[in-house]
């Protein structure tokens, strides 16, 4: 065979053969670089890509967790979790069509672009779903199903929805819970605060993200971390339209821890229904703008543990526990803890403890009254009109609110004030006492939001001396919760002891009892003689006895009951009324109170609902929440 480079020039075959090697050199580069990049792929990257390919077909299933329950002092459930449907979309690589989501809304009833904006807001979880409405209906479920072809990535994921079976029973104490929008410092601070009692049950601590289902308001927020458990996952692979085929891996959520409270379910719907009944009965008596709103509340005299506790207008937490309805434009103030009131009436057993600790008064001394009280010009007219009370001591005057006696006592304390402060008044001893007793700040009970009162002191630019004095029979500018008015009736009931209000008894790990709540005494006991002590509860055990402001709420009750109606004006055309009291006056076990807006008389609207606290928690048969025998008042201011 001939070879053809030797037909060549020299110089055509050096041409050549240069050619023939660039072109093999060429080859092993590239060889050498395909080597290489799928050494890359395969070696360096080959995880990432697994990872990615693993994405495609499998789709990770967060378990939300149940939340803890919520029992009652005797164990019955007022919060718990059921199962529900909650309808999801998980992004399958593609656009979505506007088609696709307006036919998605329709059946879920969602406004129009509300799935963009979600999946906006998540546009960062690829493959995750993005929950869409939570607790779906079953006829949304059966249309979800029906046209599950027409929506790729649509998955429907079985949840736990909070309920609360009694409703509205309790529900600014209990709280309500919903989808937390932004982030929230404290919120998270009170979670790593709380991580001490996650870890003793074996569960990691909170970190909160956007769209977790959180408690808004109450216990539920006060204990978030306590009670929302810790979340699981399911890998399931997918087809390529995204529907599930079958389960790889799974790890269950783990519940929340269970919360045993200090509330009495029997009392507290009995409080409501004896509430809501005198509200009822007001406004068919009296007219729509009456009793407008109402806050009581029943501790233990003993423990400070809150038996009872309502605010009125309430609301049904239920409605809000999918997370699907918008709360923004809902009042949610617990009047309890957070609307404050002027005491009125109720407040004379501190102007009685003053006057007699400072000597202005004895036990022995009387005051009479007309009618009224002459206050320079002025003539202020006792609410019982003429001829007046009479000739009165300490213990009538309390047993009748007499304000002509009290009025007297305000202006004996402003006198002794002003012999060594010529600036301050009446007010200022008042006041003093008043701290004593736990009317100068919040109780400290474990819920959020709580408000302290007010207790005025005098200002030397505007403080009249009219003011000052009338200051003595509750009025000016006294306001307090109906909180702290029950925290200081009770530690009157106790002998000067008041003990910190609290809900929570016992947080529990299934039947480990994880933290038990000690009752804690709030401040030093008050320095306050016994001999005055007694005095004040004997006015007020009077009160309950024929010729007293209450005796027609309580004439057949067969134990002893103290207690102190008030009619308080509040500038407004009708008068707000209150009552406070403890039971049975030998050996006190519960304290109470109750603020009635625009009730207009303490023992017309509040005497039948203490009526039947004392009914219910001593278990006392017969009778009603009405008292069906004689009245002897109807206002007391």
């Amino acid at each position: 065979m001939v070879d053809l480079r030797s037909l060549l020039p020299n110089a055509g075959r050096d041409e050549v053969e240069y050619r023939s090697r660039l072109f093999l050199a060429a080859l092993v580069l590239i060889f050498l670089v395909l080597v290489l990049r799928l050494g890359l792929l395969q070696v360096v990257r080959g995880p990432y890509f697994e990872a990615l390919a693993r994405g495609n077909r499998i789709r990770l299933v967060y378990l939300t967790a149940p939340r803890g329950a919520l029992l009652d002092r005797n164990g019955e459930l007022v919060a718990t979790t059921r199962p529900s449907f909650a309808a999801s979309l998980v992004y399958m690589g593609e656009p979505y069509t506007d088609e696709m989501l307006a036919k998605l809304e329709g059946i879920l009833s969602l406004p129009p672009g509300r799935i963009r904006d979600l999946l906006r807001k998540e546009r960062g979880r690829l493959y995750l779903p993005v929950r869409l409405k939570n607790d779906i209906s079953p006829e949304e479920h059966t249309m979800l199903e029906e046209h599950r072809h027409e929506l790729p990535g649509v998955v429907i994921e079985t949840v736990p929805i909070r309920e609360y079976p009694y409703g509205s029973l309790s529900a600014h104490a209990l709280g309500y819970v919903g989808l937390l929008g932004a982030e929230d410092a404290r919120l998270q601070a009170q979670a790593d605060s709380q991580a001490g009692v996650r870890a003793a049950a074996g569960m990691a601590a909170v970190r909160y993200e956007l769209n977790n289902m959180i408690g808004m308001s109450g216990l539920e927020r006060q204990y978030d971390a306590i009670l929302r458990g810790t979340d699981g996952v399911r890998e399931v692979e997918v087809d390529s339209r995204g529907n599930p085929s079958r389960v790889e891996r799974e790890v269950a959520p783990q519940p929340g821890l269970s919360i045993r409270l200090t509330l009495d379910l029997r009392l507290q719907q009995a409080l409501d229904t004896a509430l809501l009944a005198s509200i009822d009965r007001i406004k068919k008596q009296r007219g729509p703008a009456y009793a407008t709103s109402a806050a009581a509340v029943v501790l233990d005299v003993k423990t400070g543990g809150v038996l009872a506790m309502t605010s009125w207008p309430a609301f049904d937490p239920n409605w809000f526990a999918s997370g699907n309805v918008d709360m923004g434009s809902v009042e949610w103030l617990n009047r309890v803890t957070q609307g404050r009131y002027i005491p009125g009436s109720v407040y004379k057993m501190i102007t009685a403890l003053a006057a007699l600790e400072e000597g202005v008064v004895t036990a022995k001394d009387h005051v009479y009254c007309s009618g009224g009280y002459r206050l320079g010009r002025d003539y202020i007219r006792c609410w019982v009109g003429d001829p007046g009370h009479g000739s009165l001591n300490i213990i009538g005057a309390i047993q009748k609110s007499c304000n002509t006696f009290f009025l007297e006592m305000g202006s004996r304390l402003r006198a002794k004030m002003r012999q060594t402060d010529p600036i301050k008044g009446g007010i200022d001893i008042l006041s003093d006492y008043a701290a004593q007793f736990g009317l100068d700040g919040p109780t400290g009970i474990d819920l959020p939001g709580e408000l302290a009162g007010r207790v005025p002191r005098t200002t030397a630019a505007a403080w009249l001396p009219g003011e000052d004095i009338q200051s003595a029979m509750g009025q000016s500018r006294h306001a307090y919760t109906p909180l702290q008015l029950a925290h200081y009736v009770a530690t009157i009931a106790n002998n000067g002891i008041g003990y910190r209000p609290y809900l929570v008894q016992r947080i529990l790990d299934g039947d480990q009892v994880l933290v038990e709540t000690q009752p804690e005494i709030a401040r030093p006991p008050v320095s306050v003689s016994q001999q005055s002590l007694d005095l004040v509860k004997q006015g007020m055990l009077a009160v309950t006895k024929p010729g007293g402001t209450a005796y027609g709420s309580f004439w057949d009750i067969p134990i002893q009951v103290a207690a102190k109606t008030g009619t308080a004006q509040t500038g407004k055309p009708i008068n707000n009324g209150l009552v406070l009291g403890f039971a049975p006056y030998d050996d006190p076990q519960i304290a109470w109170a109750i603020v009635v807006e625009g009730g207009d008389g303490g023992s017309y609207s509040g005497g039948p609902v203490a009526r039947e606290i004392v009914r219910t928690y001593f278990g006392l048969d017969g009778g009603s929440t009405a008292p069906s025998g004689p009245r002897e008042v109807d206002t007391d201011w």
